[in-house]
């Protein structure tokens, strides 16, 4: 059928974190990369966690994703989250858990340790030109590395 919504992605996620080393519980890392949605400007996101292993059974809780804005206004101003300014890059040695100022964008739950798995959530990226991601292991356990996030922007279009 003609003119029915289909979802148009951007074709090149951007990899928005990255650890190399195991993550506790309560810890907040990320910040690695910028997510540059300034030209394209996608009203939406997928973000894809892939977690290698895990040290017992995530029955704590989720991994919760947020987010920190940058080109905000004029373009220059960026956020600063009391602790994590814009661009701050936080890796598992540096034992942050503040989460304080950042904006939360949504949960990757689960429920098994079967080794590698891979979790995606869907969000709005209105009014965001760019962003640094960042994640909160609520899950009760440590989780393994190598942990990333990939952030894919899409918009949805009329079908032909």
């Amino acid at each position: 059928m003609a003119n029915n919504a289909i979802q148009i992605y951007d074709g090149t996620p951007t990899e928005v974190i990255t650890l190399s080393a195991d993550m506790a519980t309560s810890e907040t890392c990320g910040g690695q990369a910028e997510w540059d949605n300034s030209t394209d400007l996608w009203p939406a996101a997928v973000a894809t966690l892939f977690v290698t292993d895990w040290g017992a059974d995530p029955s704590g809780g989720p991994i919760d994703l947020y987010l920190m804005k940058g080109a905000m206004g004029s373009g220059a101003e960026d956020e600063d989250a009391g602790g994590i300014t814009y661009g701050l890059g936080i890796v598992t040695a540096a034992n942050e858990t503040q989460t304080a100022g950042l904006h939360y964008v949504g949960s990757f739950s689960w429920d098994v340790d079967t080794g590698a798995q891979r979790r995606a959530i869907t969000f709005s990226t209105m009014g965001i030109k760019k962003a640094y991601f960042y994640i909160n292991n609520q899950t009760g356990t440590t989780v393994g590395q190598p942990i990333t996030v990939d952030v894919e922007g899409f918009t949805l279009t009329p079908s032909a």
